[in-house]
């Protein structure tokens, strides 16, 4: 993935624009991706593989038809 076409969805609490993070583990010689709220905070929680994965972490969003009353 090419970092121009990496498009992160607003944070769902305050909506606010979310930024990818990276870690690099020089013992385990990887890079780790999450993705951080730049004003409340709010995370993807873990550490992804790849940008790929953190990114459609952060955009999974639960649809409002689907949740039951």
């Amino acid at each position: 993935m090419n970092d121009t076409s990496l498009r992160l969805e607003r944070c769902p609490f305050c909506g606010a624009i979310a930024v990818m993070l990276k870690y690099h583990s020089p013992k385990a010689m990887s890079d780790y991706f999450y993705v951080e709220c730049s004003e409340c905070g709010a995370t993807t929680w873990k550490w992804y593989d790849s940008i790929d994965e953190a990114a459609s972490a952060w955009n999974n969003r639960v649809q409002i038809d689907s949740v039951q009353q």
